[in-house]
């Protein structure tokens, strides 16, 4: 009888675990998934503002399972993390946690353009307090008045 119900519950788990999978926030619209395509690639930072703001990263690869990786001009990681993206939002959205931040309920809340190999971004960083954010407003714009760091990047052609 034990051997059994450990046998239904080993056949049942992965199915459970499918169904529960697109619930809550992880769940991402078609818009999300399509944009994804286009957003991930390694993409080399070419202007950054404020200066310094990155902490030495010099590229960001963005990855097809939702997370991405600040690498130093070696390719080295200097810290990794997840994102999500909200395409139909106007401007469109751009939200992103490093793995160190996630555990003190950190986020940045920012948006994005791409213009063929052209990525522009601003952010604002803070952090999620019994439901609510403790930072700036969203970016509405590009204006670097408007936000933590705003930043330019170039799609690059090499896997670093």
């Amino acid at each position: 009888m034990v051997n059994k119900i450990l046998l239904t519950i080993l056949l049942w788990t992965p199915a459970l675990g499918s169904v529960f999978a697109n619930d809550g926030p992880h769940q991402r619209s078609k818009a999300a998934i399509a944009e994804l395509e286009i957003f991930s690639g390694t993409w080399e930072i070419i202007l950054v503002n404020p200066e310094g703001a990155t902490q030495n990263a010099k590229w960001l690869s963005f990855y097809e399972d939702w997370t991405y990786a600040a690498k130093d001009e070696n390719g080295e990681k200097l810290w990794e993390g997840t994102f999500d993206l909200d395409p139909e939002a106007t401007p469109k959205n751009w939200d992103h946690r490093s793995n160190d931040s996630a555990k003190k309920n950190g986020d940045v809340l920012g948006i994005y353009e791409i213009d063929g190999s052209l990525l522009r971004v601003s952010c604002v960083a803070g952090e999620w307090k019994d439901g609510e954010w403790t930072g700036k407003p969203r970016p509405k714009d590009f204006d670097p008045k408007d936000s933590d760091v705003s930043m330019e990047l170039k799609r690059s052609e090499s896997n670093k």
